[in-house]
Formats: structure tokens, sequence, C-alpha cells
């Protein structure tokens, strides 16, 4: 018996994104925590604790990020990619005279 292969449409996806989510309820908790525990200001007329007013949230999805204005020339990409070749040299040959040094300590 053959079976059936169902492909499943891929899920339209929000502005917010779950992590973004999870900051934005921590962000909530820390901030209704501490007003919370702050202490209230009491009137001078009756002497209870005034209510503060509910904190208001923008749940509007962020707009994404443009492209950086400035853009490097060829030259300047290619020394800061000659700059991180020749740091990756320099790392990779002291790595290698210390496994080479570590081999005639060990023996």
């Amino acid at each position: 018996m053959a079976r059936k292969v169902v492909a499943q449409q891929p899920r339209r996806r929000s502005g917010v994104n779950r992590a973004q989510l999870k900051a934005l309820a921590a962000r909530q908790a820390m901030t209704a925590s501490a007003t919370s525990s702050a202490r209230r200001p009491t009137s001078a007329a009756d002497g209870e604790a005034a209510e503060p007013a509910p904190l208001q949230f923008d749940y509007t999805p962020v707009a994404p990020r443009g492209r950086r204005g400035a853009a490097l020339t060829r030259e300047q990409e290619y020394a800061y990619i000659r700059g991180d070749l020749i740091r990756l040299s320099i790392i990779a040959a002291i790595a290698l005279a210390i496994l080479i040094v570590l081999l005639f300590v060990l023996r």
C-alpha cells in the first residue's frame, strides 16, 4: 500500500517572531514588577496610594532595516580582506608552532 505524500503549505509569518514576543513579555514583566514594587505616592487628602496609569505598548511590527548609507570602495574592501587573511595566517602559524612544541614535549 502506497502512502500519500501531502505537501505542507508554509505558514505565513507575521511581523514579529517568537523571540521578539518572548523579549516583549519579559520587558513587560520587568516593567510591571518594577512598577508594583516601587513606592506608590500617597495623596495628601485621603492617605491612600494612587493607582499608576496603565502602561501603553505599541505592538506594530518593526520596519525592516534599510541598506547602509555608506558603501566601501573595492580597494577598501580588499584592504579589510587582506588584513583579515594576514591575522588568520598569524593565528594559524602560532597554533601550528604550539602543536609542534607540544609534540616534542609530550614525547
